[in-house]
């Protein structure tokens, strides 16, 4: 993007946005996988059946409820009534918990970029960084 130098009104640096951006920039090429999209492959999985996929795999995914409310991060527990949820915000960072209930949910999204890039940043800014910590 070109933009004029009389137009610049502010610069912001070290903030979470600016982080994000150079930090997936950097690994741009180990990101997204096409192969990680549930029903790529022309299946149609039930919402349960992703459910348990995503917990199995520990993927990053997003509920939605019946109401439009979306969720995304980690499946922490699943019973007959009630989704456990370790939520993930959109720099990657854990943002609480939430509870779900069964009967509400109405859609699934597992693999989308979306969901990629929060477990990527996850992954990087969380995982790594306690692995390296001494």
């Amino acid at each position: 993007m070109a933009v004029r130098i009389e137009d610049i009104t502010a610069i912001e640096v070290d903030d979470p946005y600016s982080e994000k951006i150079q930090t997936l920039h950097s690994y741009h090429g180990s990101i997204y996988n096409r192969d990680d999209v549930p029903g790529a492959n022309g299946a149609n999985p039930s919402i349960e059946d992703q459910l348990v996929q995503a917990e199995d795999r520990k993927a990053v995914v997003t509920v939605e409820d019946i109401n439009g409310s979306r969720f995304t991060g980690f499946i922490a527990e699943q019973t007959e009534g009630y989704l456990e949820m370790r939520l993930i915000n959109q720099y990657g960072s854990p943002d609480g918990t939430a509870y779900l209930a069964r009967h509400m949910l109405g859609k699934v999204d597992i693999g989308r970029r979306e969901e990629q890039t929060r477990a990527f940043l996850f992954k990087v800014n969380h995982e790594l960084k306690r692995l390296l910590e001494p």
